[in-house]
């Protein structure tokens, strides 16, 4: 799963593979003499560890921001942090880091596995097997969610329309939020052209 390198080192050549946290001898060090033994990569953590922690941590760092828009939607200190880039940045390396850590040698050949170069849905499969691969999605998950609520709340703001209910659907629902948030907009138009024609 993880790419490997071969290193040659006379009398010896070690197979390093960054995720499978161990390093084998490929050949002796000694006549006979075989050893492996385990090595701690990702500041200690294993791959698993790594990506069940990713997972938390991207979860936590955005539910700040989703409890500033429904709750203080007026708040000046929600206008700045839903302006701001920041999330989007760490979010974003986050991202990168745990993209890099479960891209495979295979993971071209899965994502365009059809003879058009089309993702197909059992390659996709098989690639969100992995942890790291999953982890992965869901912080790119997260990020384009909490990208479409912010959307929506600053929408709301410049329009005077309330997005509480689409910006908590976009938090588990996303698609669904920006629907909301059209209807609701329509709705308020409307709403709005009714009451200044009486």
């Amino acid at each position: 799963m993880a790419f490997s390198s071969f290193f040659s080192h006379s009398p010896l050549a070690l197979k390093i593979d960054r995720l499978g946290q161990t390093i084998k001898p490929c050949g002796t060090v000694e006549k006979g003499q075989k050893f492996s033994f385990p090595i701690r990569s990702n500041g200690g953590l294993s791959g698993s560890q790594l990506a069940s922690s990713a997972f938390t941590l991207g979860t936590t760092a955005v539910l700040p921001f989703y409890t500033l828009m429904v709750l203080a939607p007026n708040s000046e200190l929600t206008r700045k942090s839903m302006e701001s880039s920041v999330p989007y940045v760490v979010l974003g390396i986050l991202y990168a880091y745990l993209l890099y850590h479960s891209w495979t040698p295979e993971t071209v050949g899965l994502i365009f596995a059809s003879k058009y170069l089309l993702p197909e849905l059992t390659s996709i499969g098989k690639m969100f097997s992995s942890e790291m691969t999953l982890a992965s999605a869901w912080i790119h998950l997260l990020v384009m969610d909490l990208f479409a609520a912010r959307h929506v709340f600053l929408d709301g703001l410049e329009n005077q329309i309330e997005t509480r209910h689409s910006v908590s659907l976009c938090l588990f629902f996303c698609p669904i939020g920006v629907l909301s948030h059209a209807i609701t907009k329509e709705m308020t138009k409307s709403a709005r052209k009714n009451k200044h024609s009486l």
